[in-house]
């Protein structure tokens, strides 16, 4: 179906305003921080300028959205040129696929209202509209990528996850046959050593010609309060100070050096009551088991969970109660009991000894063991004597992998819980934790003060894909009680969860709030089509 003459110079209008196009032919319209982005990156295509454009976006904020606006626009205005798009993610399943989904949503928006624009889908990653064509690729370090050339622009989607090497080999020369075109790059913040971060730092630091787009979470609330009541819940579930609220969130980058608890977080984890020896009234036990095991060549041991060769046999033992922190957002809180640590001894022949402390004394609900390598044999006999058929399990095996899942969900878990309020330990007997913290050597002997060492020592690592480790630099001394501890949340998150707790979300595109609109809704079909008549 060709456009009638009226219908192009209406056409025309909407192909040199983004907002509108978003408005009056996608049916969605961008909010103004969108706006201001998109209009900016149609600009660079339009005049192929060789530049870095940068976009850091809070979680959920509707990055992906402009994404596929911005993707359908540039080929609804460069349709009679012969002419292509390059889009990169970390990984085909899912990013690509979900990439490749909300263009297929937006452009069936388009054809509904507009029927002489036709985007076709081919080969798979391919779509064209006319002449004009985006290519969807995947950057995972073992993708093949085909030969294409970006010569309207090159998109990194989720660019802080990207493999910097694979970019530069395989991507960036597209962009050479052309005189060079923009790269748009977006993202969330993680920390400096991202490709974004290193984009973001070249234009601020005059090494490259680009613009830095940073939208925080009050811009975006200012157009949408529901994204505001969101974050908010967010950082009363989770806590300001959490890494993942302050990069996801709030943009702030983490330090790839420096100590992971603030002398205000191991304040607030100074507890007022005191240390148990066994289980009295208490509804709910959790532990945490952090086994390391005797090299049997070199006579050290080898920490499990972080490969370190200086670490012991570490147990944490808590109770837990869950409480209410706003509507629907339930947590766990902590109240460290008791710990044991055992240096240089081979966790099997801890069996009988961790046995009774578990079950003889605490008859714990749920203990979380490190069972990789060795630990796992420890892990395996527990369960076998605690276990029972029929019942809750109460010995829990956690895999510490390559890949720093379980890292990550200890480390999250643990700071997460310190920022609430919702982990104290058993008051000190005799130091002050605080100094003990920052001291120079731990002390030897006696697990109460030594946690404390440990955690002033503690350090967070971050690696892309948002994932982290904590750990004590190899130099400094031991962890096993800073996992243990780490361990120990992980089975206060498993045991006893309510029934009636729900997660936080929010409809980005929701267009009412407190039952009043927000303002410029989307045009009807009927208002369209009088338009374009």
């Amino acid at each position: 179906m060709r456009a009638t003459g009226g219908k192009r110079e209406a056409f025309r209008r909407y192909q040199s305003d983004v907002y509108l196009f978003s408005r009056d032919v996608i049916g969605i319209p961008l909010y103004a921080y969108q706006t201001r982005v998109a209009q900016y990156i149609m600009d660079a295509v339009e005049q192929r300028r060789n530049e870095i454009v940068t976009l850091e976006m809070p979680r959920q904020s509707g990055k992906n959205q402009l994404s596929a606006v911005a993707q359908t626009a540039m080929l609804a205005r460069h349709g009679r040129q012969n002419v292509q798009l390059i889009v990169a993610a970390p990984t085909y399943k899912p990013q690509v696929i979900n990439s490749k989904m909300r263009f297929e949503l937006m452009a069936k928006r388009i054809e509904r209202r507009l029927p002489f624009l036709r985007y076709k889908p081919s080969m798979g990653y391919i779509y064209k509209c006319h002449q004009a064509a985006v290519l969807f690729f995947s950057a995972d370090p073992s993708s093949s990528v085909v030969g294409a050339t970006a010569s309207l622009g090159m998109m990194l989607d989720e660019c802080q996850d990207l493999d910097r090497g694979k970019v530069e080999k395989d991507f960036f020369p597209m962009r050479a046959s052309v005189g060079g075109s923009p790269i748009l790059a977006f993202g969330t913040t993680w920390d400096e050593t991202t490709m974004l971060s290193r984009f973001k730092r070249d234009i601020l630091e005059g090494r490259s010609r680009g613009k830095v787009f940073r939208v925080t979470p009050e811009e975006v609330a200012l157009s949408n309060p529901a994204y505001g009541d969101f974050v908010d819940s967010e950082v009363r579930r989770l806590g300001r100070d959490h890494p993942f609220v302050k990069t996801q969130y709030f943009l702030e980058e983490l330090p790839t050096a420096g100590r992971m608890l603030t002398p205000q977080q191991l304040e607030l984890m100074v507890g007022a009551h005191p240390r148990q020896t066994k289980r009295a009234s208490e509804p709910l036990i959790v532990a945490g088991l952090d086994f390391a095991g005797a090299d049997e060549q070199a006579g050290e041991l080898v920490s499990m969970a972080t490969a370190s060769a200086r670490d012991s046999v570490a147990l944490t033992v808590g109770a837990v109660t869950w409480v209410r922190v706003a509507d629907g957002i339930m947590l766990p809180s902590i109240r460290v009991l008791n710990r044991y640590e055992w240096v240089n001894v081979n966790p099997v022949t801890l069996h009988n000894q961790l046995y009774e402390i578990l079950w003889g004394r605490w008859k714990v609900n749920l203990v979380c063991c490190d069972a990789t390598g060795i630990g796992a044999t420890g892990t395996a006999l527990l369960a076998k004597a605690i276990n029972r058929d029929g019942q809750p399990e109460r010995v829990k095996a956690i895999t510490f992998d390559s890949a720093w899942n379980k890292h990550t969900d200890a480390a999250f878990g643990y700071l997460s819980a310190i920022n609430n309020g919702h982990f104290k330990d058993y008051a000190p007997a005799g130091f002050d934790p605080l100094d003990m913290a920052g001291r120079e050597l731990p002390p030897k002997d006696d697990p109460h003060q030594h946690v404390w060492w440990q955690r002033g020592q503690a350090r967070l690592e971050a690696k892309p894909s948002r994932r982290v480790r904590m750990y004590v630099p190899e130099d400094a001394g031991h962890d096993d009680l800073l996992y243990a501890d780490g361990l120990l949340v992980l089975a206060a998150q498993m045991v006893g969860q309510p029934q009636t707790m729900s997660g936080a979300s929010v409809d980005f595109y929701r267009r009412e709030v407190g039952g009043n609109a927000l303002p410029e809704p989307a045009r009807s079909d009927e208002e369209i089509e009088r338009m374009l008549g």
